[in-house]
């Protein structure tokens, strides 16, 4: 059974990151949602509307979406096990540890396969967490 700890550390990651990142490294993730997006079959706008907290497209090609975005980000290896030193370091960096350990006790999701569980733990991250107005200005 994969662990369903590298979707939901992932999306701790990218859901604190892209705030936290310089313009530059923004135009990197926009790059990587083109490019996920292509190659899960969504357009760019569906995959938009899924990370802007739109969630009535739950297909496999949105969930498998989620999944490419963290692996882009260097957060899942091939083998789509977490790169715990790179979560470590950005969770620690940009968000308190007890607010972390709080938002992944309540989004710890198991879903079909880890494309549905990086979906699912997205989805439950994004209903938790106020996210910043201008992190999601893709």
């Amino acid at each position: 059974m994969k662990s369903i700890h590298a979707p939901l550390c992932c999306l701790l990651i990218a859901i604190v990151t892209v705030n936290a990142v310089p313009m530059s490294n923004k135009a990197e993730i926009r790059r990587n949602i083109r490019l996920c997006a292509k190659e899960m079959g969504v357009s760019s706008r569906e995959a938009i509307r899924v990370l802007k907290g739109n969630f009535a497209d739950d297909s496999d090609n949105i969930k498998c979406f989620m999944k490419c975005m963290f692996y882009s980000m260097g957060f899942i290896d091939d083998n789509d096990q977490v790169v715990e030193e790179a979560i470590r370091e950005k969770v620690m960096a940009n968000m308190d540890s007890e607010e972390a350990e709080a938002l992944y006790s309540k989004c710890k999701i198991a879903g079909e396969d880890i494309c549905d569980t990086s979906y699912l733990v997205y989805k439950c991250i994004f209903e938790n967490y106020e996210i910043a107005d201008d992190m999601l200005d893709f």
